[in-house]
């Protein structure tokens, strides 16, 4: 049986079910359920976000755009070329200074249209 919660592992216990090797299995069944829906969302979630960047690096002209993190910090995309990204981080570079930022795709919250400065 492989459980409510899934699995296709055949796990035989004998005693009560309200033994401690019932209740921790079912426990541990329960929390290895929550975290394979908490990770389901987060994939979800920096698919969406990912999606939504590469949009704003296409628009035609380019223009600049802050990426607003669940902190509040603000980073500001000055050209396509001032970022790289994996499928969970960003790379966020300031062409003036060369400073850079690592992001987690996960806590981008916003991202937010800058007009373009003229020269």
């Amino acid at each position: 049986d492989p459980g409510p919660h899934g699995g296709g592992a055949e796990v035989r216990l004998v005693g009560p079910r309200w033994s401690p090797a019932w209740l921790t299995l079912e426990i541990n069944a329960c929390t290895l359920t929550r975290v394979r829906m908490i990770q389901a969302f987060q994939a979800e979630v920096s698919t969406m976000n990912a999606e939504a960047i590469r949009a704003m690096l296409r628009r035609q002209p380019f223009a600049p755009f802050a990426i607003v993190m669940s902190s509040g910090e603000r980073h500001i995309v000055k050209h396509p070329e001032c970022l790289a990204m994996t499928p969970n981080r960003l790379v966020v570079v300031d062409p003036d200074t060369e400073a850079f930022a690592v992001l987690a795709m996960l806590h981008v919250a916003e991202l937010q249209g800058l007009e373009r400065q003229s020269a």
